[in-house]
């Protein structure tokens, strides 16, 4: 599926991890896309608050970073931070 703007495939990721992630706000924490570049191809993520220590976030964050390029072709690669 294409997508014509940034805003419009950002909007589109972040309902893509709410649905497969769907308890980090319920477990303290918290996510925000802060830069995509439809140019480079990239998508940079911020994780915060208990997602930075959850260790089974760890395995979720590996997934994503192989499912986001497959559901988005778009992007291939997706960065992974933790604030």
């Amino acid at each position: 599926m294409s997508y014509n703007t940034t805003s419009e495939i950002k909007n589109k990721i972040e309902e893509f991890i709410t649905r497969n992630m769907p308890k980090i706000s319920s477990h303290g924490g918290a996510f925000a896309i802060y830069d995509i570049n439809l140019e480079l191809k990239h998508v940079r993520i911020k994780f915060a608050g208990s997602c930075t220590s959850c260790s089974h976030g760890q395995y979720k964050f590996n997934q994503l970073k192989k499912r986001i390029p497959k559901e988005f072709p778009s992007i291939d690669n997706v960065h992974i931070e933790f604030t």
